[in-house]
This record gives C-alpha cells, sequence and structure tokens, in this order.
C-alpha cells in the first residue's frame, strides 16, 4: 500500500506545532522509557496513533546489545543479538502503515544505526522536531532534541518514515 504514495506532504492542521516536544525532554533512559517507547509515546500523546510494541524486542535490548560488545561475549552471540534487533526494525519499517520520505518533518520518524557499530541498519529511532532537529533518547543522554547535523547522530541517520496517516496524495 505504501507504494502506491507519491510525494507524500504532512497533513496540514493536524497538530499544533508549538513546542509539542518540550514535555519529552529530560526523560532519564530505562525499561519503560527507550527510543521506540518515546515514539510509541509521541504518536499516541500528540497524534492519536496507537503503535505497536516489538513484542519480546525492545530498544532496552539494544543497549543490552551495545553493552554485550564490551563485554567478553563470543561473536557469534553478539552478532545473533544484533540480528534479531535488526530484523524487527527492518520488519516495522517495511509495514503498510510507513511511507519513506526524503526530507523530513514533524512527527517522521528518524531511523539511525546504533552508535558504534552497525550503522548501516536501523538500531535506533528518533521523532523528527521539525526538518532539522531530532527528539531522541539513549542512555548516556536522556531525551534531548538535537540538530540532524549534530555528531552524536548526524553519521548514523539511515532515513526517515512517515506515518501512512500523517500523509497525503499530492495532486
Amino acid at each position: 500500500m505504501a507504494g502506491n504514495f507519491r510525494n507524500p506532504q504532512p497533513v496540514a492542521g493536524t497538530v499544533a506545532m508549538m513546542a509539542w516536544w518540550g514535555p519529552y525532554i529530560g526523560r532519564r533512559f530505562g525499561e519503560r522509557s527507550e527510543c521506540w517507547s518515546l515514539v510509541r509515546d509521541v504518536y499516541r500523546e500528540r497524534l492519536g496513533i496507537d503503535l505497536p510494541e516489538h513484542g519480546e524486542l525492545s530498544a532496552t535490548y539494544v543497549a543490552v546489545v551495545e553493552a554485550l560488545r564490551w563485554q567478553h561475549v563470543p561473536r557469534h552471540q553478539l552478532a545473533a543479538a544484533r540480528r534479531a534487533v535488526m530484523d524487527a526494525f527492518d520488519a516495522g519499517q517495511a509495514s503498510e502503515s510507513w511511507v519513506k520520505v526524503d526530507d523530513p518533518q514533524a512527527f517522521d520518524v528518524v531511523l539511525m544505526g546504533g552508535p558504534h557499530a552497525d550503522r548501516g541498519r536501523v538500531m535506533h529511532v528518533g521523532v523528527a522536531v521539525d526538518s532539522t532537529r531530532v527528539l531522541h533518547i539513549e542512555k548516556a543522554t536522556g531525551s534531548v532534541v538535537v540538530p540532524l547535523a549534530h555528531p552524536s547522530v548526524a553519521g548514523r541517520i539511515i532515513g526517515y518514515r512517515r506515518h501512512i496517516s500523517q500523509c497525503r496524495i499530492a495532486s
């Protein structure tokens, strides 16, 4: 279904855009506050859209994978854990609910690789505040808004997805 949409544009007037992201700043990273749960909270509270969980897999698992990277865990176990995370994110972004976009706008999901390895596959997500900034959460920072060009995210950005409910077909 997503392939039928050409030139997706945000639906005008769907949400008041004035500092919607303020209440999300400063959250501490933890079991109930991680990258995907932050995206889910924003979508539920600001757009009225309930996004699915990753089932058994959560972004906390991503943090565990990164932690394992620094321990003496056999490479094959670490590789299997990373694959599970990436496969879950791949399945999510391939669903019919998301449209790939080239230029982010408020509420688009920003897809990112991990902070160290696996920068080519999605292991982290955030929400575009506008066309130049992203709201995201990581263990080291908690939830923050940074420019898309900031060194902490710029080299990790893989792409952007817009929820189908936020698109209209340009005539």
